[in-house]
């Protein structure tokens, strides 16, 4: 596949903003990184709010409600947000169709998926004495997963510095809303979440449809086939599928198990955890557009992202010793359930990057199925703990999580490494397509006939 290339004045400047070079993909990926920071700090700061104004045990079904939505949400990706940062900057001027099929798509997935997550004990769970429940958390799925997909297409489109000022402007009205409305009750709460999204989807698609989708009028598209995208979008999802079980489904794991108030504290520790996640897996995302704008730049971009992601040291040995002081924000309870756990998800987190990093080096360049693998491993070891009962206690269960994370690095560093090293002492393997081999800058060598 070859790669739509733009020309000229304000294209020339898109492409200079947004590309696969060093400065290009650390200067996209740190806006969305940013991005994901403003709204995991106000997260931080409204799951602050919550347990200071509301029960505890509202506060874990309040928990219950956001992650069987966001599992709901997840589950229902269809890898639709990975394939438009993948190929939407190959779109050229179909690339404000290609989108508009991916929101269609998107809002089927989520009705579907909801209906399905509904009808188990789980969904009913976390919508029991909630007026209308199945309609809030539906119509709540379906904007938090558009909102979920604007971003990538922030990203796709050239505009990653637009992600900050959206993501503050979204955060502040989402954190004022939690501030009225908690003490209300969980009901009046959720609103917190599906009106900022609203807002944000007309707003910044609106400017979207103004300021960034004209640009690639004049491109002609040059797009892979059906087949590819499918397969693409296909591993895509099954990857996204098992992480979304890992971030939201472990805390309504802990919920049926362990009651609304364990629940409480283990998703304020998990939110921290995610958050985290989020911003590392920001770069990863620009390092997909980076490769998709110009062939060739992967090593580079990894080289970057990874002295980029050595700074991270600081803040995490930071978090391991206020962890307590952290959690005492939340109240007394917090810090003396979740300090020692947090502490062990911060450790954790160091040996996460990596694997962030490979996972999108295996996205960049169509290895996707080794995205599934990575993504089922973590999740297995968590969950068995949990049912057997092995992890008795929030510590125990960071212990298996920070033990998974270790086992993971090893051959995730391995792969960072065959990507670093120059390609004779590397032994990196062949790509399995003509496409790969332009992102990676290698020979693509074929015994003919099925291409």
């Amino acid at each position: 596949m070859r790669y739509a290339v733009f020309r000229g004045g304000r294209r020339a400047q898109h492409r200079a903003e947004s590309g696969g070079g060093r400065r290009g993909v650390v200067a996209s990926g740190s806006s969305m990184a940013l991005s994901m920071l403003i709204v995991s700090v106000a997260g931080f700061a409204t799951w602050t709010v919550a347990a200071r104004s509301m029960p505890v045990e509202e506060v874990g079904r309040l928990t219950g409600f956001v992650n069987g939505m966001m599992l709901v949400s997840g589950a229902a990706q269809l890898g639709l947000g990975l394939a438009v940062a993948r190929f939407v900057p190959a779109a050229g001027r179909l690339a404000g169709r290609v989108l508009a099929a991916a929101y269609g798509a998107m809002v089927l997935s989520v009705l579907v998926v909801s209906a399905v997550y509904l009808l188990t004990p789980s969904g009913r769970t976390v919508t029991e004495g909630m007026p209308a429940g199945w309609l809030v958390l539906t119509g709540t799925a379906v904007l938090w997963s558009l909102f979920a997909l604007q971003s990538q297409a922030l990203g796709a489109l050239g505009r990653a510095r637009w992600a900050p000022p959206a993501s503050a402007v979204f955060s502040a009205v989402r954190l004022g809303m939690l501030l009225v409305l908690a003490p209300m009750g969980v009901f009046a709460a959720t609103a917190s979440w599906w009106v900022p999204c609203a807002l944000s989807l007309l707003v910044v698609g609106f400017l979207l449809r103004r300021g960034a989708l004209p640009e690639f009028a004049g491109v002609e598209p040059d797009l892979p086939g059906r087949r590819q995208v499918a397969r693409y979008a296909g591993s895509s999802w099954v990857a996204s599928v098992w992480a979304t079980l890992f971030f939201s489904g472990l805390p309504l794991l802990v919920l049926q198990r362990d009651g609304a108030a364990v629940s409480a504290v283990f998703a304020v520790l998990w939110v921290i955890y995610q958050t985290m996640d989020n911003v590392g897996a920001r770069f990863g995302g620009q390092l997909i557009v980076a490769v998709a704008r110009e062939p060739g730049a992967l090593r580079r971009s990894v080289r970057s992202l990874t002295r980029l992601g050595a700074l991270a040291a600081p803040a995490l040995v930071v978090l391991v010793v206020v962890a307590p002081w952290v959690l005492a924000l939340f109240g007394d309870r917090y810090a003396a359930e979740g300090g020692t756990a947090l502490r062990l998800l911060a450790v954790a987190f160091a040996f996460r990057l990596v694997q962030v990093l490979q996972v999108a080096v295996w996205r960049a360049t169509d290895r996707t199925w080794a995205v599934v693998g990575v993504q089922a491993f973590q999740l297995v070891p968590p969950v068995v703990a949990l049912l057997t009962g092995w992890a008795a206690s929030l510590t125990d269960l960071a212990l298996v999580v920070l033990a998974t994370q270790v086992v993971l690095a090893v051959p995730c560093t391995a792969g960072l490494l065959r990507v670093l090293r120059p390609r004779a002492s590397a032994g990196v393997p062949a790509p399995r397509s003509r496409e790969a081999a332009e992102v990676t800058g290698e020979p693509f060598e074929t015994t003919g006939g099925n291409r």
